[in-house]
This record gives C-alpha cells, structure tokens and sequence, in this order.
C-alpha cells in the first residue's frame, strides 16, 4: 500500500519553483508526484505569506506533534484492534483508493482549465463521494469555478453529458472494437480529439466546439452567409447567359 509521502521545506520550494520559475503546469506536478492540487495550491499561498520558513516551522512542529501522537494512538491500537488487522487494512485499502479518485478528479480539471485559463466553467456532477468532498469543494473555490450536482437517479438533469457517452459508444467504441485498455484510451483519446476541433455540430450552428469556445462563430457565420451570397450570384449570372 502506498504510503503519503510527507515533504520537507526544500521540496516544497523545489516544486514550487517549478511552477512560478520554470512554467512548468500544476496539474503535470501533481501527477507526477501524486500530488492533490489543493494541498500545491496551500503551500503557494503559505510560501508568498510566510516564505520558506513557514514550511521549516510547520514541518518541526507537526514533527513533534505527530510523534507523540502516534506513540499515544499507537499503545491503545496494540491493546484494542490487535484482532482486527485485516478489517483495518480493507478500510485503509478503501480509504486510499477513494483518496486516489478525488486526486484524479481534480488534476483532469486542472489540466484543462491551463488548457483554456480564459475560460470560467460551470462543472456538473453527480453525486459520487469524489464530487460531495471537502476539497473537491475547496478545488472549485480555488479555481474559480462553479459546480452543479444533479438531482440523484435523475440522469436526465445532465442530459448532455449522457448523450456525450452515447456518442462515444456509438461513434468511437463499438466500431472500432478496441482489444486492450491501452488501444481503448488511445481509440478514445483520437475521437475526442476530432469531436473537439473538426467534427461540425448541428446544436451550436455547424460548428467544432473549438471554434465556438474561441469565439470565432460569428466569424464562421458571416463567411458562410457570403460564399452562398456569391454562388447564388454566380447560379444568376450563369442563368442569364444562357
């Protein structure tokens, strides 16, 4: 089972300085290290509020703290829950992989919001237990989005999101059959790509969602209304000669 990593003062630096020096993108950090994006986003805040210091001081203290803690937890867990290994174990295993899922959660919308930083998105959800936590919530505020959950067993509420899976499995799964999860993401990865940039759709004026994002519908519009105002010119012209 894979342990939280706890990092010293010169870390945090470290990996804040690849962010605020080297450009290098939150969300490539977080996965990188399997890092949750609020806990980057807090050492920011305490590095521009108390320096390198603030993480020297917290790191000793919490030090201190979490052993004395510890021994004390540690003396009652050997007396009371020396039966109960496994049930704790199945409980941690839980715990990690739902920690694992809010993490995942977040650094996709971090990965697409240093995609698009223009844009201000209003996410909807349902209910899962990665959608309903404190920092999914603390996430949103952070990045200045807003969420939305859906009412539960009501997926009609987020219709859009359900017709995108139908056309996923209708346009990109089953004809392509994939024989692997590696050929499925990378089946899934090249439709989503064309959904995205070439595929015209008929909800928002025969447009790629690009284009509509970018602000350039108008644009599209007013060259289309003028290539059919020539050709209906050219169709006259071509009328009257003959």
């Amino acid at each position: 089972m894979a342990k939280r990593k706890n990092y010293s003062a010169d870390e945090k630096v470290k990996l804040l300085r690849e962010h605020l020096v080297d450009k290098v993108a939150v969300s490539e950090i977080c996965e990188r290290i399997g890092l949750n994006p609020n806990v980057f986003y807090n050492w920011q805040k305490q590095f521009f509020e108390n320096g390198s210091t603030a993480f020297s001081k917290q790191a000793k203290s919490r030090k201190i703290n979490c052993g004395k803690q510890l021994e004390r937890q540690n003396a009652r867990l050997k007396a009371k829950l020396s039966q109960k290994d496994e049930v704790i174990a199945e409980i941690m295993a839980s715990h990690v992989q739902l920690k694992k899922s809010l993490g995942e959660v977040e650094i996709i919308l971090q990965r697409a919001k240093e995609k698009f930083p223009q844009a201000k998105p209003r996410i909807i959800s349902d209910n899962g237990p990665q959608f309903i936590s404190k920092d999914f919530k603390e996430f949103i505020r952070v990045s200045g989005m807003t969420h939305v959950r859906t009412s539960p067993y009501y997926p009609q509420s987020n219709g859009k999101l359900e017709r995108y899976h139908k056309t996923i499995k209708s346009g990109c799964i089953r004809p392509k059959t994939p024989l692997s999860l590696e050929d499925s993401r990378r089946i899934v990865a090249d439709f989503v790509d064309r959904y995205n940039n070439n595929r015209l759709h008929s909800a928002i004026g025969y447009i790629a969602p690009t284009d509509k994002l970018a602000g350039r519908a108008e644009k599209i519009h007013a060259e289309r209304d003028a290539k059919l105002a020539a050709a209906r010119e050219a169709r006259k012209l071509k009328r009257k000669v003959s």
